[in-house]
């Protein structure tokens, strides 16, 4: 009797195996189907709840993409851009350009300015018939400081018709007797190329021609 009895344990025990297997917890399911009998390889991942404190420590260093010749390819390609268009694909299709006479009032010309929305203009001389240079909104700073410093040191400040007479060329000849003569006029024409153009500025150190 305790031989059968035995055999049935022994069977009821091996037939309850898979059935603990089931039953048991994710992580030791996962092991058991790992080769070796569940013993997890070196370097495998922590289980849950563990902490790598290896992978915590360190630090996965950027992947930085950096081409020696970058700089060179770069400053190419600007090159070519700028020997490749010409000045005159700046002007705008609907654009205007505004002359102002040099026997302009600078009253005038100041509103002139502020009607077209625009910060300088060039200025043609009807005596020689060309553009000599132009008008900017430094030109209005400067006359204001000039009438501000003749009212500060006493002197009689101009009127209002002596403003309105106060001419362009007016201005430009008390420069040149205060030896601040007025810049020379820089310019370029519509076939330059855009490399010409940033050289004709950058020699003259300015930023509009």
């Amino acid at each position: 009797a305790a031989g059968p009895s035995a055999a049935a344990a022994a069977g009821g025990s091996n037939r309850g195996a898979p059935g603990q297997a089931l039953q048991a917890p994710p992580q030791q399911r996962m092991q058991q189907l790992l080769p070796g009998g569940g013993a997890p390889a070196a370097g495998s991942p922590p289980g849950d709840g563990d902490v790598d404190m290896a992978a915590a420590d360190s630090v996965v260093a950027p992947i930085i993409l950096h081409n020696e010749r970058e700089p060179d390819l770069t400053k190419k390609k600007v090159s070519d851009f700028l020997h490749a268009h010409s000045a005159y694909e700046l002007i705008p299709e609907s654009g205007k350009v505004v002359l102002l006479d040099l026997d302009l009032p600078i009253r005038q010309a100041f509103h002139a300015l502020h009607e077209q929305g625009i910060a300088s203009a060039p200025l043609f001389d009807s005596h020689c018939g060309a553009v000599v240079g132009v008008i900017s909104a430094s030109d209005f700073i400067h006359t204001l400081r000039r009438l501000r410093n003749a009212v500060s040191s006493g002197s009689n400040p101009l009127s209002e018709a002596e403003m309105d007479a106060h001419t362009i060329r007016a201005m430009r000849e008390e420069c040149l007797l205060e030896r601040v003569p007025p810049k020379p006029l820089v310019y370029v024409r519509p076939s330059d190329s855009l490399a010409r153009v940033v050289r004709t500025l950058s020699a003259h150190k300015c930023s509009s021609a």
